[in-house]
């Protein structure tokens, strides 16, 4: 399976820093249920855009509804699915790790118990997981 998306895109030098105090105040807003959402890149920005959590047990598991991701799929390169977990740490689950590697995408899980976030990336991108690339000026990151 070809890979969409470049990992370089998004591994920039403070990227992950400047995201995750984004991603830890949409999952502090709502610490009964996941929250849960996409990291994306298009021309020289990069966006956080959170999805409604389609799950039928909020404090387990999320699920973002299909036809949203797509909708996304089209406009934007999808770099980094994110979601919380509420009653645990932020290490992936079984299910986390099935989903990520299913869909060649890394999850960033932030957990609302331990303040604390951990990204899992499928073994397909494993290699990309400790390289680190400047650019000339800081990425812009925009909610959508």
């Amino acid at each position: 399976m070809q890979i969409s998306y470049r990992m370089e895109d998004f591994l920039v030098a403070g990227f992950i820093n400047m995201i995750h105090k984004q991603i830890a105040e949409i999952c502090e807003k709502n610490k009964n249920e996941e929250s849960c959402g996409l990291i994306l890149h298009k021309g020289k920005k990069f966006f956080l855009k959170a999805c409604e959590n389609k799950s039928n047990d909020k404090t387990k598991y999320f699920k973002i509804n299909s036809q949203e991701y797509i909708d996304i799929y089209k406009k934007y390169k999808i770099l980094m699915c994110y979601h919380s977990h509420v009653l645990g740490d932020e290490n992936p689950s079984d299910y986390d790790k099935k989903y990520s590697e299913e869909m060649i995408l890394p999850f960033y899980i932030y957990s609302t118990v331990s303040k604390k976030y951990k990204i899992y990336y499928p073994s397909e991108l494993r290699l990309y997981k400790n390289l680190r690339f400047l650019t000339e000026s800081e990425p812009e990151l925009c909610i959508l």
